[in-house]
């Protein structure tokens, strides 16, 4: 009796044991499953947007319903917002759409509400520094810009598109290559002579050292422009902006 109660005592606590076991890894295999779900899927993400481009699109959508066919919009990133155009230029009628931070993915969220209120005698647009810093291919961005010009071309006939080369940075910013640089602009230029109704616009020559960096000059930060390159921009685009 004693011998077979002992026995039972054992077993109940070897069941108990492997039990436990089987919970204990029922739990790592349901943690491991888990972590593979979790990795990102290949599939490209929606862009996250910040409150300060809501922000300022949300100025715009405003704004654009004053827009007329003689109007001049400039649309691109911080280079783009932070040149003061209208003040270089008080007898044009030009809007700055540029927002800091912006890429082909964010023009493209909000191009369709500008086209759908403003339809602008001509449209300068300089876009893409940003995706390549983020690590996006060139065929990811040139794919955004000939959807880009597709919708402007569609929406907007009258409207002549200028496509501004994207500008160096300097030596020591060396998330992007002068080589890449250049190359995209090739792509750019490229994609100019495919439309009518467009023209490029070589600004980064201008811009550069001897080296192919952005000459410092004409920035503080090495990425940034300072009011001379803003007055070497102005000027190279100049015959653009007044020609009928």
């Amino acid at each position: 009796m004693e011998k077979g109660f002992i026995l039972m005592f054992i077993f109940s606590i070897i069941f108990n044991i492997l039990g436990v076991g089987l919970v204990v890894k029922r739990y790592f295999v349901n943690k491991s499953v888990e972590k593979t779900l979790a990795v990102p899927s290949i599939v490209e993400q929606p862009i996250q947007v910040t409150p300060i481009w809501l922000h300022k699109v949300s100025q715009f959508d405003v704004l654009d319903k004053f827009c007329n066919d003689k109007d001049i919009v400039f649309l691109g990133d911080s280079l783009t917002e932070r040149f003061l155009i209208n003040e270089f230029n008080p007898d044009l009628s030009i809007l700055n759409r540029g927002i800091s931070g912006d890429t082909t993915d964010g023009l493209l969220k909000r191009i369709d509400k500008l086209l759908l209120n403003c339809k602008p005698s001509k449209l300068f647009m300089m876009i893409g520094i940003n995706d390549m810093a983020k690590g996006k291919s060139f065929s990811n961005i040139l794919t955004n810009y000939n959807t880009l010009l597709l919708n402007i071309t569609k929406e907007s006939q009258n409207t002549h598109i200028y496509i501004q080369s994207v500008l160096p940075i300097g030596k020591s910013k060396d998330a992007i290559s002068k080589e890449d640089i250049s190359n995209f602009n090739n792509d750019l230029q490229n994609i100019a002579n495919q439309f009518d109704n467009l023209t490029y616009i070589d600004i980064a020559s201008s811009l550069k050292d001897q080296e192919g960096y952005l000459d410092e000059l004409y920035t503080q930060d090495e990425v940034h422009l300072n009011g001379k390159a803003y007055k070497v921009w102005n000027d190279l685009i100049q015959q653009y902006l007044v020609s009928l």
